[in-house]
């Protein structure tokens, strides 16, 4: 008996029962699960398609856009990746020739990564399907330079390009593994045929400033700085996307696999380079966990590999990897039948109450747009959920997004709308914390949410400012003079903030923190047509050291905006 369970384990059929069960619940997971903050973000992508988005590449959204096309809700987001991540399943199968099929299934499916990307609509997902589609055509290039094997290898390059900027650090760990690659005529073929399929993404990143490039490279690493906790994040981020009860298994047969051919050797290259890479950089900044996701596909195939031919405790490694995808399976339970929407984790509760949520907001609001302060995500989780118009006001210390180049700003301006926070404060870091005055409150999720009705919605976001100074050393608690162009991108004239007060702010901000703020100049009902030139007079802090310059327009009670990009400034003695 226990001979004949073994030879099914060793079945063809076995694996592919399993894999119609691992499609079958992805499938109900992914129509009865409300969606991640960040999966509401990517469908807000969707509903207006192009060549680039302010912070990812494009592929996310047309994947999402095709699913809607043939499925409505939360199965229309969701149904090309549940797809996808069956396709992931095959591929390694492929790619691992597995001996013995339960052991894949209990060693894959106990990862959390591949747990979250068989139902969740993130880039990663698709991202991670292009990586080891890569590595399955680049098995096959390695062996015959075929046409085939040559397209099929420009078209995962492609895929993953156009699913996340990562695709490059896989290329070049690759490229390094073998670097007779670039005496190959078909390298050169292969590289000319990428570069062309993403022609229409490069230009539309010239077309805006190359918008998303800056924001990986600048925007987001304003606070960057040695911290302990970015370390110890980075590591703990890493255990949990693997399995912290089997990490041990899969780091110990990662080092002792052996490199056999030019492919094992891509895969060791990549792993080691995306966490070496990582580690690194956590020195510096803090390090998203998904960020390695790349590395998980060769790491766990060639663990694996290593694994299967080896002579190890099967009983202690099924009995953890059982106890962690139990626990997997009690977190999918919960989030799919809403059973803690105002308790657990916060990134669980991303998934539950926003139907109950949106109709609220959307009952309070009574057909007027609303305007969420520094959250493109709940803005998007309201659009998703009632149809309705909603906008992020974005202010210095938070981000630009997807909702600043959608031009949904400036047609809200002079309406009446209701702007909503889950604080009445809209920023207390300053001396004098701005606030909404004599707010409303709505329960949500649990807690007291405030809003306010604006009979004349004004914000500026949309206005940028363009710096004149020529220099960035300044003595401190000197007196300066600052060039200013405040530029208005539209074709139309903007009236400023009639009767609502507007000024022109200069900032000097350490990290995120305002440190010296100051009210410059007013300029409510100022005309502006194309530009207007000023020059801002504000004295330099007294304290030495770097700080971030910033020059906004701030409107009413609302905090100051992001009108331009970084500016770094150091204050000297």
């Amino acid at each position: 008996m226990q001979h004949r369970t073994k030879k099914i384990y060793k079945k063809e059929s076995f694996f592919y029962g399993v894999l119609l069960l691992w499609l079958t619940v992805n499938i109900v997971q992914a129509a009865v699960t409300g969606l991640l903050n960040d999966e509401a973000y990517y469908w807000f992508y969707g509903q207006n398609l192009d060549w680039g988005y302010y912070d990812h590449p494009p592929l996310i959204a047309f994947v999402i856009k095709i699913g809607e096309i043939l499925f409505p809700g939360y199965l229309g987001v969701r149904i090309v990746v549940v797809f996808l991540s069956a396709g992931i399943i095959l591929l390694l199968k492929v790619l691992t020739r597995p001996n013995d099929y339960l052991l894949f299934a209990v060693f894959f499916f106990s990862v959390f990564i591949f747990q979250s990307v068989g139902f969740i609509a993130v880039p990663d997902t698709v991202f991670i399907f292009f990586v080891i589609l890569f590595l399955y055509a680049y098995k096959h290039y390695l062996k015959n330079e075929s046409a085939g094997n040559i397209l099929l290898l420009l078209l995962a390059v492609t895929g993953m390009f156009y699913s996340k900027y990562f695709a490059f650090p896989v290329v070049m760990f690759t490229v390094l593994s073998n670097i007779s690659l670039i005496k190959k005529r078909s390298f050169w073929i292969i590289l000319f045929g990428v570069t062309v399929l993403l022609i229409p993404h490069l230009l539309w990143q010239i077309k805006h400033d190359f918008v998303t490039i800056y924001f990986h490279l600048k925007e987001r690493n304003v606070n960057a700085d040695f911290a302990l906790s970015n370390i110890f994040g980075f590591i703990g981020g890493q255990l949990l996307l693997l399995n912290p009860l089997t990490v041990y298994f899969i780091v110990k047969y990662f080092f002792k696999g052996e490199v056999r051919d030019k492919f094992d050797r891509a895969m060791v290259f990549n792993v080691v380079g995306f966490f070496t890479l990582a580690f690194f950089l956590s020195f510096f900044k803090r390090i998203e966990a998904n960020w390695t996701v790349a590395a998980m596909a060769p790491l766990l195939i060639f663990s694996y590999k290593s694994l299967q031919k080896s002579n190890f405790n099967r009983k202690v490694f099924y009995f953890l990897a059982a106890t962690g995808m139990l626990l997997i399976l009690l977190v999918r339970i919960n989030i799919a039948f809403n059973l803690s929407a105002t308790k657990g984790p916060k990134i669980l509760r991303q998934f539950l109450g926003w139907q109950t949520a949106a109709k609220d907001i959307a009952e309070t609001a009574q057909g007027r747009p609303v305007v969420f302060s520094c959250s493109y995500q709940n803005a998007s989780q309201y659009i998703f959920h009632t149809g309705r118009q909603a906008f992020t006001f974005n202010n210095l210390f938070y981000r630009k997004n997807q909702f600043d180049l959608a031009g949904i700003e400036p047609r809200l301006q002079g309406k009446e709308v209701i702007f909503i926070k889950d604080t009445k404060y809209l920023d207390d870091h300053y001396k004098k914390p701005f606030e909404m005055p004599e707010p409303d409150s709505i329960l949500l999720f649990g807690k007291w949410w405030y809003y306010k009705n604006i009979e004349r919605y004004y914000s500026y976001n949309f206005l940028n400012v363009k710096l004149g100074l020529e220099k960035h050393k300044f003595k401190a608690g000197s007196t300066i003079t600052v060039p200013v162009d405040l530029i208005n991108p539209l074709d139309s004239v903007i009236n400023i903030s009639p009767g609502v007060d507007s000024y022109l702010t200069v900032c000097f901000a350490v990290k995120n923190r305002p440190y010296q703020y100051t009210e410059v100049e007013k300029i409510t009902g100022l005309r502006l047509k194309k530009s207007y030139h000023t020059q801002l007079t504000v004295k330099v802090p007294e304290k030495s050291g770097k700080y971030f310059l910033w020059v906004s327009v701030q409107t009413g009670w609302l905090s100051p905006a992001i009108n331009h990009r970084v500016f770094k400034v150091k204050v000297v003695e």
